[in-house]
């Protein structure tokens, strides 16, 4: 049997939950995922505005969702901000918007 190195010292999955980024183009998501790793803090999942409810969905755990946007994002923007409104105000993870 062979045994491969995925250098899991690297990793710690015992911390705090992942953020979880969501932005309105590359450029947004790359700028938010530099921030929250220079915090100390692990990236989970990087989207779409577009995608953003559906992964909130599918993480099983999440300390913060960071939303970076450039520009107005119309409905799904709204619709994503209504969302993370009511699950913060449920205590179910911080949320930080930045422009």
């Amino acid at each position: 049997m062979d045994a491969y190195s995925s250098n899991s010292a690297r990793e710690s999955y015992s911390g705090s939950a992942p953020v979880v980024i969501a932005g309105d183009g590359q450029a947004a998501i790359a700028r938010a995922s530099r921030t929250v790793e220079a915090a100390g803090f692990r990236v989970g999942a990087t989207v779409m505005i577009e995608q953003a409810a559906e992964r909130i969905a599918l993480q099983a755990s999440t300390s913060a969702l960071w939303i970076e946007l450039e520009r107005d994002g119309g409905h799904s923007m709204d619709q994503l901000l209504r969302q993370v409104n009511a699950h913060t105000d449920d205590g179910r993870y911080a949320a930080i918007v930045a422009t």
